[in-house]
């Protein structure tokens, strides 16, 4: 169900890969990509994560629910599924980020339940 879940987002126009990752930093499921180019990426997951809750503290956002980085060349977004667990997903630089991002949070509201 799991890979499923992942799948469905990689299949999403605009969307380079997707994955789930530990906050160990190991790729657990991935689709779009060989999980070997990603391990690099999930290795800095969880600190660009931990990151962002001072920084939403100081400025009285409360916790984030969604981290997304926007680059030059294209996107990435961070969404935490648990305290061990994040839904990872880089866009093409034209991606229609709202889109994704909703089917995003969607999906990690279907992965809580599978994923204690």
């Amino acid at each position: 169900m799991r890979g499923e879940i992942v799948s469905e987002i990689a299949s999403v126009e605009g969307v380079l890969w997707s994955a789930i990752t530990s906050n160990e930093g190991f790729v657990e499921e991935v689709r779009g990509a060989p999980a070997k180019f990603l391990e690099s990426t999930a290795s800095l997951l969880p600190t660009m994560i931990e990151s962002v809750g001072p920084i939403l503290s100081n400025v009285n956002l409360g916790e984030q629910n969604m981290v997304t980085i926007i680059g030059e060349n294209g996107s990435i977004a961070i969404s935490r599924i648990n305290l061990q667990y994040s839904l990872v997903t880089q866009m093409d630089e034209g991606a229609n980020l709202g889109l994704i991002r909703r089917f995003m949070s969607e999906s990690v509201d279907r992965l809580r339940p599978i994923m204690n």
